[in-house]
This record gives structure tokens, C-alpha cells and sequence, in this order.
């Protein structure tokens, strides 16, 4: 599936960079999480389940998923049902996320919807010390989809071959 890479860089502050910050992924989203609400809402799980799972995975990932994994996400159905007609995540702040003193590593699949790549870009910007690695071949499911190289990635971080404050 090849080798764990590093992705490039991207400024991704307001007018810098080659790829100006778009919220055109994270409306997307949202429009799916209120697409896949609005179906919980009116009792049709299976649309709702599906909405929220392509909006995660990717609609090329969970056209993918084999009849055994679409079952385990379906058994995630109460919890994401709850999460979006609840409360969902508490608000986090971005000197909070500056707060985490802790090495950090972020996993991010080469094919994961774009919403993710703009998280893991804020993150990195934010995360004192952190250091960033693309699974190639991978969707949102990397440990499933390319496992050698998630658990190289992982091991490598924890034997401490990872850890680096990166320049700001």
C-alpha cells in the first residue's frame, strides 16, 4: 500500500498559501450531519446511517465497505444518532488545543473526505508538539485500510522516533 509520508505543508491562513482556507468541506459536512439528523429525526435510520457515513468515510470508502464492516458501523447507529440530534462534541478552544502539552501524532488516510486534511492543517498549526503523517492509500478507516503502515507510524512515534516541536 506503500510508505508512510509526510504531507506537505500548507499555509493555510486567510490569503496565504496555494490553497486559500475554504469552508466549502465543512459545509458540506454539516449539510450532511443535517441531511443525516433530519432522517434520524423522522425515523429512517438507514438513510441517516448512510448520510453520516459517507459524510465521515467518503462516499468511494463506504461504497467499499464490505458487508461485515457496514455492520459494525451500523452498531455505531445509536451513538451517532445520539450525537447528532444531542448536544455533540463540547466546544474546544483554540488555546485549549495550544494547552496540550503532550506529544501528539496525527493520522490523517490519503483519501479521507477534505473536511479532515483542513482539521489536521488547524491542528498542526495549533498542537505545540505534534508531528503529522499521511496513510497512504487510506480513508478516514486507515487502520483498516493500510494497517502495516498505521502501526509503523505509531510504533515509530512512541519509540520516540516521531516526537519534534515543529518550527512555527
Amino acid at each position: 500500500m506503500g510508505r508512510l509520508r509526510e504531507p506537505a505543508r500548507r499555509d493555510s491562513a486567510p490569503g496565504g498559501g496555494a490553497e486559500p482556507r475554504s469552508h466549502g468541506a465543512a459545509c458540506a459536512l454539516v449539510v450532511r450531519r443535517y441531511s443525516a439528523a433530519k432522517a434520524y429525526r423522522r425515523g429512517d435510520d438507514d438513510a441517516g446511517f448512510e448520510l453520516f457515513a459517507r459524510g465521515v468515510l467518503g462516499p468511494e470508502a463506504f461504497d467499499g465497505l464490505s458487508s461485515e464492516r457496514r455492520a459494525q458501523a451500523w452498531d455505531n447507529v445509536a451513538v451517532d444518532k445520539a450525537q447528532l440530534l444531542g448536544e455533540g462534541f463540547p466546544p474546544l478552544s483554540d488555546d485549549e488545543v495550544r494547552g496540550v502539552a503532550a506529544p501528539t501524532l496525527l493520522l490523517r488516510g490519503e483519501r479521507s473526505p477534505r473536511l479532515f486534511r483542513l482539521l489536521a492543517d488547524r491542528l498542526e498549526e495549533l498542537l505545540p508538539n505534534v508531528r503529522r503523517m499521511e496513510v497512504p492509500g487510506a480513508s478516514h478507516i486507515m487502520h483498516e485500510d493500510n494497517p502495516q503502515v498505521v502501526n509503523e507510524a505509531i510504533a515509530r512515534f512512541l519509540r520516540g522516533g516521531f516526537v519534534a516541536t515543529l518550527a512555527r
